[in-house]
C-alpha cells in the first residue's frame, strides 16, 4: 500500500497519509492514519475513565476516515487501502477533530450501528474536544452525549460485551458530570468481570460520595494492573521473592 510520512511524530505516535476507497461511493481519497504508536507503559498518562491522554487531537482523529465525496465517516480500519500514491488523489476534508466523530455518529445512526459503536465514537469525541481545548460548552455537550449513548448501549440486551467495565466507565462519566447519585449506582454494579482493581473502583466511588467531579489520572500501579497484567505480576513476584 502506498503512503507518505508527514512530519508528525509525537514521540508516541507516527501519522502517515494513505489512499483508501470509500465503501459507500467507491471514491478514492487520501487520509491520515496512525502508522505506529508506542506501547502503553506504566508511566503513560491515562485517566480514570481508562482513556489514554493524547496531546494532539489530530492523532485521535486519524482513527477515522472521512470521504470527501459523500462525507461517509467511519473507523479507518473499515476502509480498504489502495495502491495509488496519496499525493495523486483528493485529500480528506479538513475538519475540526471532534466534529469528525460527530459525522461518524451520524453515519452509525444512518446505517444502524450498535449503540456501543456510537457510544465509543461519542467518548472519542469528548476526549478529542478536551484535547483540542474546545469551549467548555462543547466539552460538556460531548460528555452528555457520551453518557446518553453509553446508557443506551448498556440497556441493549441484543449484544454481549463487558457491561461491567462499561458500567464503570459510565459511572466515571456521571461523576465528572456531577450526577453523583447515578454515578454511585453504576459504581455499585461493577463486579469482577470488569477486570479492574477493586481499590480503583472504591476510590472513584468515594470521590462521587464526596461530590468531587474533577478528572483523575491512573497511578502507574493501576495502569500495570489493568493494561499490563504480566508486568504487574512480575513486579509482584520480585517484591515477594
Amino acid at each position: 500500500m502506498s503512503k507518505i510520512i508527514e512530519n508528525v511524530n509525537l514521540n508516541e505516535f507516527k501519522i502517515a497519509k494513505i489512499t483508501v476507497v470509500c465503501p459507500m461511493c467507491s471514491n478514492m481519497f487520501a487520509t491520515d492514519y496512525i502508522e505506529s504508536m508506542q506501547d502503553l507503559q506504566a508511566n503513560s498518562i491515562v485517566e480514570a475513565d481508562l482513556h489514554r491522554v493524547i496531546d494532539n487531537p489530530k492523532v485521535r482523529a486519524a482513527l477515522l476516515a472521512m470521504c470527501p465525496a459523500c462525507l461517509y465517516t467511519w473507523w479507518f480500519s473499515s476502509f480498504k487501502t489502495h495502491y495509488f500514491l496519496p499525493q495523486l488523489v483528493v485529500d480528506s476534508p479538513e475538519i475540526n477533530c471532534s466534529k469528525k466523530f460527530a459525522h461518524a455518529i451520524l453515519a452509525g445512526r444512518q446505517f444502524n450501528a450498535h449503540a456501543l459503536d456510537t457510544a465509543v465514537l461519542a467518548l472519542n469525541g469528548w476526549w478529542s474536544s478536551r484535547e483540542n481545548h474546545e469551549p467548555q460548552k462543547s466539552v460538556w455537550n460531548w460528555l452528555e452525549l457520551s453518557i446518553a449513548e453509553l446508557t443506551k448501549a448498556l440497556d441493549d440486551k441484543s449484544i454481549n460485551f463487558n457491561k461491567s467495565r462499561y458500567s464503570y466507565i459510565l459511572a466515571e462519566l456521571l461523576r465528572q458530570n456531577q450526577e453523583f447519585t447515578e454515578a454511585c449506582n453504576y459504581f455499585k454494579q461493577v463486579d469482577k468481570r470488569a477486570m479492574l482493581p477493586q481499590q480503583l473502583i472504591d476510590n472513584q466511588f468515594k470521590l462521587a460520595i464526596q461530590k468531587d467531579s474533577s478528572p483523575k489520572f491512573l497511578s502507574p500501579e493501576f495502569i500495570e494492573q489493568i493494561f499490563l497484567p504480566k508486568l504487574a505480576n512480575k513486579d509482584y513476584l520480585q517484591k515477594v521473592s
